[in-house]
């Protein structure tokens, strides 16, 4: 779920934000 949300936001928001997402979800799964 969360992967799918951040994917989304990722391809809306610039770049170091998606980056920053994409740490997060990580951090999340774990």
């Amino acid at each position: 779920m969360w992967q799918a949300v951040f994917a989304s936001l990722n391809k809306m928001q610039p770049n170091g934000v998606g980056n920053f997402l994409a740490n997060l979800s990580i951090f999340i799964e774990e």
